[in-house]
C-alpha cells in the first residue's frame, strides 16, 4: 500500500464527513425546518473539526523547526557584515521562517526573530 499524507487523510475523511452530513441534512431538510437549522450547526462544528485536525497535523510532524546547532550570532539581514541584533544558543529550538541555501530568517522566543547560517540549523521533521 503506498503511502498516505497524514494531512490529506485528515482532509479526505473530514470531506466526506462533511458531503455524508450535508445529504442527510438536504433530506431533513425538506422535513422539518429545525433540521436546517441543525444540519447547519453540524456543517460548522464539522468545518472547525477538519481545520483542527490538519492543523493538529501540521503541528505534530514539527515543520518549519529546527535545532540550532552550536552558537550563533542572529543577523539583523542575511550577510556575514551585517548588523548582530542578540545570539542563539546551540540547542535552541526555531521556527524557520524563510530556507535559503545560505541564510535562513528564523523565529525563536521572546520573539526574537532574525537570520542564522542555514548550515547550523538540523530540521526536527522527519525527511
Amino acid at each position: 500500500v503506498p503511502p498516505l499524507d497524514a494531512d490529506l487523510a485528515a482532509e479526505l475523511l473530514a470531506a466526506a464527513w462533511i458531503i455524508g452530513w450535508l445529504i442527510l441534512a438536504i433530506a431533513r431538510v425538506r422535513a422539518r425546518p429545525l433540521a436546517r437549522a441543525a444540519a447547519l450547526a453540524l456543517l460548522l462544528v464539522a468545518g472547525v473539526a477538519a481545520a483542527t485536525a490538519v492543523e493538529s497535523a501540521r503541528r505534530a510532524r514539527a515543520a518549519h523547526l529546527a535545532v540550532v546547532q552550536g552558537g550563533d550570532p542572529l543577523r539583523a539581514l542575511p550577510a556575514l557584515g551585517a548588523e548582530a541584533s542578540g545570539t542563539v544558543a546551540g540547542g535552541e529550538v526555531a521556527r524557520v521562517l524563510e530556507a535559503g541555501d545560505v541564510w535562513s530568517r528564523v523565529a525563536l522566543d521572546l520573539g526574537r526573530t532574525g537570520w542564522i547560517a542555514s548550515e547550523r540549523l538540523r530540521p526536527l521533521a522527519a525527511e
